[in-house]
């Protein structure tokens, strides 16, 4: 078991000091993932903490905020999907 074990040691400092691009890609996909994680879980702690803490808008104050989503937009049609 430890000849076992210092193989896989030797093996894996080998794989360290030039590792494949594959493995280089690996790292930064699983490193990017766990950041994710733990955004996620951040999230789910601090925007409760911030909701207590902050004041609650008067509903017209909110509605005022939104107003940017009411412009109309004019656009040219030039293709239309068939009702079939």
């Amino acid at each position: 078991m430890r000849i076992m074990i210092v193989f896989f040691i030797v093996i894996s400092v080998i794989i360290a000091m030039d590792p494949p691009a594959f493995i280089a890609q690996l790292m930064g996909i699983s490193w990017g993932a766990l950041a994710g994680a733990l955004a996620m879980i951040a999230g789910l702690i601090v925007v409760p903490i911030v909701s207590l803490i902050t004041k609650v808008k008067e509903p017209n104050e909110v509605d005022k905020i939104f107003t940017c989503y009411e412009e109309s937009v004019v656009v040219k049609k030039a293709n239309q999907l068939s009702t079939d």
